[in-house]
């Protein structure tokens, strides 16, 4: 009798540590899918835009307010013609 009690012990402790582990391998997966599908990169690529290395001072819509302009090279989002990138969108240009 001791021996089914252990072994039924031991069934319920390796499925609970099953569903537990199912559980956190969903939720990690769910979320890195989140983290993913609001990324700038998909952003952009959704708004009909394309992502890519730019100078850091070319992916501003207002160009002129920007005080500090590094020389770098930084990811950014290739909108289009007459269309620039807020950091969330693809919006048309000011003039």
């Amino acid at each position: 009798m001791k021996k089914y009690f252990f072994l039924t012990l031991y069934l319920i402790i390796v499925t609970t540590l099953l569903i537990l582990a199912g559980y956190y391998a969903i939720h990690y997966l769910s979320t890195t899918w989140n983290n993913i599908q609001n990324s700038p990169e998909n952003i952009c690529n959704n708004a009909g835009g394309f992502w890519f290395a730019v100078d850091s001072c070319d992916n501003y819509c207002e160009p002129e307010k920007q005080t500090y302009c590094p020389d770098a090279v930084i990811a950014g989002c290739e909108c289009g013609l007459e269309q620039c990138w807020t950091g969330t969108e693809c919006i048309p240009m000011t003039k």
